[in-house]
């Protein structure tokens, strides 16, 4: 399943590798994309694995998830 998450703060190609790497550790996440241009985060991963569980890694690392699609 890929869901998509629109976050506020991603600046520079380190945001976007930080963001990646903090999501790929999550058990069921099977690949991440960042993208600065356009604040979007794709996430593809298992069924199970809970909108809420993405928006944490990502806001503990100092973003904003505004939307979750």
């Amino acid at each position: 399943m890929e869901k998509k998450l629109m976050v506020e703060g991603i600046m520079c190609c380190h945001c976007e590798a930080k963001v990646q790497k903090a999501l790929c550790k999550l058990a069921g996440v099977t690949d991440c994309v960042a993208s600065s241009k356009s604040g979007e985060v794709r996430v593809l991963c298992e069924d199970s694995l809970s909108n809420e569980e993405l928006v944490s890694v990502v806001e503990s690392l100092g973003y904003k998830v505004l939307e979750v699609l």
